[in-house]
């Protein structure tokens, strides 16, 4: 999940409120690992 924010930073992205945040990240990993995987946002996106 840090990766992921900080992704949103480094792209120069307003940084939505953390828990925002989290509820986008568990939409995408989908299997629930704590790790978002290329082919959970293949399919996500």
């Amino acid at each position: 999940f840090d990766e992921f924010k900080k992704g949103f930073e480094l792209l120069g992205e307003d940084t939505p409120a953390e828990e925002s945040l989290k509820q986008e990240f568990d939409k995408i990993d989908s299997n629930d690992g704590g790790y978002i995987l290329f082919d959970e946002v293949r399919i996500k996106y």
